[in-house]
């Protein structure tokens, strides 16, 4: 069997859904012996919203990297002679697996990765973070939480272009666009409001935009998990 019908085999295995997979599973194609997987990959198993993911194949000993990802984004790109990748989640989608096929001895190698949405205390280390995870309504919706961390991050663009600059005018601000964004789930959302309220009257912001930024992403990441 040529290259090319052994690549057009493994991409009509991945898409009829017939393989299940697994974070950083390796397949060996025309093996029934157990052989190391060479292509080597260092990468994150999860990802927040609007984070740059780097994923490094340089160190691998098969040759010809090919790269795919599922479902298909735009915001997935294959750099440095296709030795590495960089992919930016939006938090629209929850999981993400990363393909990678090479040759090696002859043999066709290939490993999946999976990429899923969620909150890592690696990356989320703050204070406020960490309370705003703790916070949330069990019963929260996606739409609640993305909606949410969209009003924080527009009164956050208005607060670094200069219209708001006051810190009254910017509370009065986020209560307006956070009760618009919740709507009728508002209710539902007043015990964590009230606790975000208490911590930044406690403890002030020295910069709003990057304190609302913070704010947003704590909420983005808490979707993977919610």
């Amino acid at each position: 069997m040529n290259k090319i019908m052994k690549y057009l085999l493994v991409v009509a295995v991945v898409l009829a859904g017939c393989m299940i997979v697994f974070s950083s599973t390796c397949l060996i194609i025309d093996s029934f012996q157990t052989d190391d997987c060479k292509i080597a990959l260092t990468a994150p198993d999860l990802f927040q919203p609007g984070q740059l993911i780097e994923l490094d194949a340089s160190a691998s000993m098969a040759t010809e990297l090919a790269w795919g990802i599922l479902p298909a984004t735009a915001n997935f790109k294959v750099i440095d002679d296709g030795k590495r990748a960089i992919f930016t989640g939006t938090g629209d989608q929850k999981v993400y697996t990363i393909i990678i096929t090479g040759w090696r001895n002859g043999k066709l190698v290939q490993i999946f990765h999976v990429l899923t949405l969620g909150y890592d205390s690696k990356i989320a280390v703050t204070d406020l973070q960490k309370k705003i995870i703790s916070w949330l309504p069990v019963d929260r919706t996606h739409d609640d939480v993305i909606k949410l961390a969209q009003a924080f991050n527009s009164i956050a663009r208005i607060i670094e272009n200069g219209t708001l600059t006051d810190p009254a005018n910017i509370v009065e601000a986020t209560a307006w666009s956070t009760s618009d964004a919740l709507g009728k789930n508002a209710e539902q959302w007043e015990p964590f409001l009230k606790k975000l309220q208490e911590y930044l009257v406690n403890s002030p912001p020295t910069n709003h935009a990057a304190t609302w930024r913070e704010i947003a992403r704590a909420l983005e990441a808490s979707d993977g998990a919610a």
